[in-house]
């Protein structure tokens, strides 16, 4: 459903003055802040930008770098650090970065990998790896035939032993895992967390939900279960672990419409997770995000994003998908050729308004 997004009436007459105030009554009652929130402070809560490129052609076994796929560029770097941004999410691929299961590291990819992390460190900003596989591995999903549940502990044990002295690199164990139950899901993220802290890493951590990672199903259940009962007790055990989710706005939380749903619809969603974080003590990272340059969607990119920063005492950050040069002229891109997109204006002043 297409609404159109907040306008103030100019005051002619006091029949106007009322309405405008009524109408700002609303939009701080949709938005309002409980005490015990606290604003985003930059140098505690992670901004900035998922970078494409890495995670391209997933089906070629092996891919030309340069041609298949890239890494950030310094440009693209250059231009999130322009943003205000302090932190840089990095899809890459688990096939390309580990070619056999519980083999080594293949060490030209890990060279690439190597670059981008301190291209993007060098320029003051934090990296999360992100396995951008949705919880499978040439075309097999976790826990089938082939692809057992250890595997995904193993390739992070090795991650994490190559990164565990640079605080600067985070964690993201899988990019929207899906095709297994959640239970299952549960015991692949425990192994794999486990793995990462026997290698004496202290990076932070970020596990995503299952089915999707969306942040309007975390508390719905599938067969009894929901990632809000599968997963809780993992961060309970690790204060250096966060949970992931992703939200799109249009009507299937898809990412691929060029409409959005009502911001109403989706300030519920982001409400309800903040309740629920706060009364179980724990946090959230919106690891993914993204609206069309239409004014209904860039309103409530504004007002989600400002309601995001305000409540960081449980949102430890966001990054909006997705910036990079490869990511063309989508409509959802940071870096579209013809000049600033109003998405990343719109981010840029928010990720300045954080405190220092």
């Amino acid at each position: 459903m297409k609404t159109n997004p907040i306008k103030w009436f100019s005051i002619k007459n006091s029949f106007g003055l009322l309405v405008q105030a009524i109408s700002l009554l609303s939009v701080i009652a949709l938005f309002d802040v409980p005490a015990q929130a606290q604003s985003c402070r930059r140098n505690s809560n992670l901004i900035g930008a998922n970078l494409s490129g890495a995670e391209y052609n997933g089906g070629k076994y092996p891919a030309v770098y340069g041609r298949d796929y890239i890494y950030p560029t310094n440009a693209d770097v250059l231009y999130m650090k322009k943003l205000g941004f302090n932190v840089i999410r990095l899809p890459f691929l688990w096939e390309r970065i580990q070619p056999e299961l519980f083999g080594d590291l293949n060490r030209t990819e890990l060279g690439l990998l190597n670059a981008a992390v301190s291209l993007i460190n060098q320029n003051g900003m934090s990296v999360i790896l992100d396995i951008h596989n949705y919880g499978s591995y040439k075309g097999k999903v976790l826990g089938s035939t082939g692809l057992p549940d250890a595997a995904l502990a193993d390739l992070w044990k090795r991650l994490a032993m190559t990164y565990v002295n640079n605080s600067l690199v985070i964690f993201g164990l899988m990019n929207e895992p899906v095709g297994m139950s959640l239970t299952q899901w549960s015991d692949i993220a425990h192994q794999s967390v486990k793995a990462i802290r026997t290698t004496g890493a202290k990076n932070l951590i970020l596990v995503p939900g299952g089915n999707w990672s969306g942040a309007h199903g975390w508390l719905f259940e599938s067969n009894g279960v929901s990632n809000a009962k599968a997963l809780s007790d993992l961060a309970k055990a690790d204060d250096k672990l966060v949970f992931e989710v992703h939200q799109y706005f249009d009507s299937d939380y898809s990412g691929t419409h060029d409409t959005c749903v009502p911001g109403d619809k989706v300030h519920l969603i982001f409400s309800n997770l903040t309740d629920w974080a706060r009364t179980n003590r724990v946090r959230f990272f919106l690891g993914e995000f993204g609206v069309p340059k239409n004014d209904q969607c860039l309103a409530i990119l504004d007002e989600s994003v400002a309601y995001l920063n305000r409540n960081a005492d449980v949102w430890t950050g966001w990054t909006y998908f997705s910036g990079g040069t490869w990511f063309g002229n989508h409509p959802y891109t940071l870096q579209p050729a013809q000049g600033e997109s109003p998405q990343a204006k719109i981010l840029a002043k928010h990720a300045n308004a954080c405190a220092s």
